[in-house]
């Protein structure tokens, strides 16, 4: 099961026999470093490893996650999740704006965001690209 990017899920399962079960439930992220993948339990209210008892077929459990589980998204990491559905495979650093190419522009026109913001984003990306070559 994955979340959506809107936070909600669906988790499906077939009840056994007379339609009823325990079911525990867990909230947790996956993540990915030196160490291999390590899963974290988040902090959650109702507690991310809750037990519902006696669960019909269809249940709705509304967990919240507390803020620290949920850092919020640098301006750079939010508009480049908006965007990355109108870039498709295309890298970002292969935009360009002149006379010409009007990449830049048309993604900003697609998207909302402005041209200097989108052109910042850009710039960013092959900075980032830049040092990482840099420092292998």
């Amino acid at each position: 099961m994955t979340t959506a990017d809107d936070g909600s899920y669906t988790l499906s399962y077939t009840p056994p026999p007379g339609g009823r079960a325990d079911l525990r439930l867990q909230v947790s992220a996956s993540i990915t470093g030196i160490a291999g993948i390590i899963v974290v339990v988040q902090d959650t209210s109702p507690s991310s490893t809750s037990v519902l008892t006696d669960a019909g077929p269809l249940e709705v459990v509304d967990f919240v996650l507390s803020a620290a589980a949920v850092p919020p998204k640098s301006e750079y990491e939010q508009i480049l999740s908006d965007i990355a559905p109108r870039l498709g495979s295309r890298p970002l650093t292969s935009l360009t704006e002149d006379a010409t190419h009007h990449g830049v522009s048309l993604l900003a026109a697609q998207s909302g965001y402005t041209t200097d913001q989108i052109a910042a984003l850009v710039a960013a990306t092959q900075l980032a690209k830049d040092a990482a070559v840099l420092h292998k």
